[in-house]
Formats: C-alpha cells, structure tokens, sequence
C-alpha cells in the first residue's frame, strides 16, 4: 500500500467513526417541581432563579416557581428582580401593599427593641434584635440582617443562645458569599 493511500486511509477514519452524542439538557423526564420541593426558603428561590437563568427550556417554568414562591414572602426587589429577568409584569399593587405592611412591621419591631433596650433587659434585647434580623432577612436584606444577629450577640446569656446567634450569623453570612464571616463563626 502506497504513503498516499495509508494517508487517505487514515484521514477518512474519523468521519467513519460515529459522532458522539452529546447528553440532552435538561434530560427528557426532568420534573423542576420535584427537584425544588428538596428546597425551603431562600434556597429554593435561588435555586429556581438559577435554573431560569442557565436554561431556556426550563426558563419559563422556573420563573413562573420563583415568581409564586416569592409572593408567599416580603422580598419585593427580588421579586421585581425575577420579573424583569422573565419579562414578567410586575404586581405593583402587590409591591405597594408589601411594602407598606413591611414598613409598618419594622416600626413595630424597631419601637419594641426600644423598649427593650429602655427597660435593660438582655433577653429581651436579644430576642428583639433577632426578630429584626429575621424580618431583614425574609426582605432580603442580607447586610441589615447580618447587623442585627452580630448586635444580638452582645445580649446572649446561656450556651444556647450564644449557638442560636451563631447559626444565625453563619447562615446569612453563606447567602451573602462572606465565607471569611463563616469560617470565624464556625471555629468558635
């Protein structure tokens, strides 16, 4: 055999061999409402922000999700967020009437960690700077959220209340991507 039939030979190998077939995403049989059933909370709206975000076929079922499960919250700028991002309409009457029972709470919270904080006692100051953190959080403002736990840190009397302060710093702090945060919280 001849240098210029081995050549040939050899250069029409790989169009014989059969292409390979690349793996469908998202595999035929995916069911998204299962998979974020594995998910509360915050957890399962990012997760289905996600999605929507890094997959078209799932897209419109993954905003749809995050869209309903933000309505069961108080996070209107995520949910504004979501809408923009899936060309959603916002429910401005929603946004307004959620905003406004927002605001109208964090003055109800703020005036009784006064209070607290009047009458000198530290169980109820750290109670009361947790419950702001907790409706900080449940808004999505991580930042306020984070300064409301770490002041309640200040308040904490027993073992106990010391590790609830903890795991609430550390979880904020993972959300917000301040591992730094995470890692001095996890070695206490």
């Amino acid at each position: 055999m001849s240098a210029q039939q081995q050549q040939q030979q050899a250069g029409s190998a790989p169009s014989e061999k059969k292409k390979e077939e690349k793996p469908q995403y998202p595999p035929p049989n995916y069911d998204l409402e299962t998979y974020a059933k594995q998910y509360t909370g915050h957890g399962r709206i990012n997760r289905l922000k996600f999605i929507g975000e890094s997959c078209k076929e799932l897209a419109p079922a993954a905003f749809r999700m995050a869209l309903q499960e933000l309505k069961s919250t108080t996070n209107t700028a995520l949910y504004q967020e979501v809408c923009k991002l899936s060309n959603t309409p916002v429910d401005s009457a929603w946004v307004e009437s959620t905003d406004r029972k927002a605001q109208l709470q964090m003055e109800r919270l703020e005036q009784e960690l006064n209070g607290f904080k009047t009458n000198l006692i530290k169980e109820s100051i750290r109670t009361g700077h947790n419950d702001l953190g907790d409706f900080h959080y449940e808004r999505g403002d991580l930042n306020s959220a984070l300064k409301c736990y770490l002041r309640a840190r200040d308040y904490c009397t027993t073992p106990a209340h010391t590790l609830d302060c903890r795991d609430r710093v550390i979880r904020v702090a993972l959300e917000m991507g301040n591992y730094a945060h995470v890692t001095s919280y996890v070695t206490r």
